[in-house]
């Protein structure tokens, strides 16, 4: 069996810290302006006086039939057989296609280069056996790396212990989104 290697978010545990973005950026030697993944606030939720807010961790979900691959000419965009979505910056020709096909808004254009990037869950990380860079800085424990074909991995049993709320990122645009998401406390974002 092959490895699938995915990341949960933990809605119940983010803090709302960005500690994920900067070690990202840090580890990525990104342009100041890039921005592979994001904290969103989502709230206030619930009744005053049982306010709460929540935080939403938006990076590319890992598409199993990626969207943003179907109109590269050149196949610059690729799904290595771990399941990361990928770029070879050699093979692409800075149309932009891929930033308009993708249907989550995580492709971004390195202003130095022209050429798309975006998360790929630290692949130079992952195959000399670490975690992707934006895993162990989170406070609140969040980000849980693992392969989704290994029932003993840490990703497989929290998306075990979740249950029903575990979900894909808007799984309706039928890209089959490896990257899932846990519930907040109230079940809600």
């Amino acid at each position: 069996m092959s490895r699938h290697y995915t990341i949960a978010i933990d809605l119940r545990r983010c803090v709302g810290c960005h500690a994920c973005t900067v070690a990202c950026k840090q580890e990525n030697e990104m342009h100041l302006s890039s921005i592979w993944n994001r904290v969103e606030t989502v709230g206030p939720v619930g009744v005053f006086p049982d306010l709460k807010m929540h935080y939403m961790i938006k990076f590319c979900v890992q598409c199993e039939d990626p969207a943003c691959a179907k109109p590269c000419l050149t196949d610059a965009i690729y799904r290595t057989e771990d399941g990361i979505v990928a770029i070879s910056p050699g093979l692409c020709t800075a149309c932009g296609a891929c930033v308009n096909a993708c249907p989550y808004h995580v492709l971004f254009i390195n202003p130095d280069t022209g050429i798309p990037e975006k998360c790929h869950l630290c692949a130079h990380r992952i195959e000399k056996g670490l975690k992707p860079a934006c895993v162990s800085p989170c406070v609140g424990q969040a980000i849980i790396f693992g392969d989704s074909n290994d029932p003993r991995s840490e990703f497989s049993q929290a998306i075990a212990a979740a249950g029903d709320d575990a979900f894909a990122l808007q799984a309706e645009f039928g890209t089959r989104p490896s990257v899932r998401y846990i519930k907040p406390q109230g079940g809600s974002i």
